[in-house]
């Protein structure tokens, strides 16, 4: 597959660019059930605005914005970022996306962070990668404890969404911590 930045045997990942608009991206993050656990999903969001935030990550580099592809296919699945990158403190936080509901449940998301948390460390000389989620997405939960991160602490009631506040659960792995342990990306 084609400009791929970062790949495993079943994603590339590769740079947002233009051609996202072509696909359900925007559709995405106007989707209750794709955004029940992130911060979008409160206004409507547009194709001028999709267009806006693809053009501003290109400058910015204190993020790496990634689009998802599942190689067998093609599809546009998702996005992964590494954001708030700091080379002072050599920290950054990772963010997805799954968009594409019929990639849900098969090990894509937890692929995709695990080849960017290496990026982080391996080419970038970070020390610290965390997550934040909600206490009630039990998926993302899996996926950071599965990946060896260590659970840092709970910022009460810091997400109001549908109508209710809930806890925000804080991870994070530490370079030493990940390659302590031979691990692949790829799924097995």
């Amino acid at each position: 597959m084609k400009d791929c930045f970062l790949e495993t045997d079943r994603l590339c990942l590769r740079s947002f660019n233009q051609d996202m608009m072509n696909g359900n991206y925007v559709s995405w993050l106007n989707d209750p059930e794709v955004c029940r656990f992130n911060d979008h999903h409160f206004f409507p969001y547009t194709e001028q605005e999709a267009n806006d935030y693809i053009k501003s990550v290109a400058d910015k580099k204190n993020i790496i914005a990634l689009q998802i592809i599942e190689k067998e296919s093609g599809t546009h699945i998702g996005n992964l970022s590494l954001y708030n990158i700091n080379y002072i403190y050599r920290s950054a936080g990772i963010g997805i996306l799954l968009g594409e509901k019929d990639f849900w449940g098969d090990g894509y998301a937890k692929e995709a962070i695990c080849k960017i948390i290496a990026h982080g460390f391996m080419e970038l000389g970070l020390n610290r990668i965390f997550c934040g989620t909600s206490e009630n997405n039990t998926a993302m939960q899996k996926i950071a404890i599965s990946l060896n991160m260590t659970k840092e602490g709970v910022s009460r009631e810091a997400v109001f969404k549908n109508g209710e506040f809930s806890n925000l659960i804080i991870f994070s792995i530490l370079r030493k911590e990940f390659i302590s342990r031979i691990y692949s990306c790829d799924k097995k």
